[in-house]
């Protein structure tokens, strides 16, 4: 089976994940290795990124956009997602790990979001270049 490659782009507005979602579900189904636990797995990481950028990439400017690139190598087991926004420059990997031995109501809102995707995904990366953040993360099946 070749490669897959898929692009989407979106506004960056409330509402907007079911279209990401359903342009994962078909980029996923297509490439017919993954398996289905991988596959929820990279869509949970899916979305807890893109819904952090809809909600703080853009804030208190003009509304963009969010940019998805997907790619599928079944002969290298292999899922990968580019989410890419022109917004304020942000990189969720600064943000230390949760301290998860606290209880919910002492620790300090944030984190978990980022954290779900390292915890999920295989690999995980940040860019900023010609003023866009760019996260991207890979999962191997």
């Amino acid at each position: 089976m070749p490669a897959i490659s898929r692009q989407l782009t979106l506004d960056a507005a409330p509402g907007s994940w079911p279209q990401a979602e359903a342009f994962l579900a078909d980029a996923l189904q297509a490439c017919a290795a993954v398996p289905p636990k991988a596959a929820r797995q990279f869509t949970i990481a899916a979305e807890e990124a893109y819904v952090n950028v809809v909600q703080y990439a853009y804030a208190g400017t003009t509304p963009g956009t969010v940019a998805l690139q997907f790619e599928c190598d079944p002969e290298a087991r292999m899922i990968h997602l580019a989410i890419q926004d022109h917004g304020s420059p942000y990189n969720p990997l600064d943000r230390p790990d949760p301290d998860l031995t606290q209880d919910a109501d002492q620790r300090p809102i944030g984190g978990l979001g980022i954290f779900l995707v390292r915890q999920l995904m295989d690999r995980v990366e940040y860019s900023r270049l010609d003023d866009a953040n760019r996260l991207e993360f890979w999962k191997n099946f």
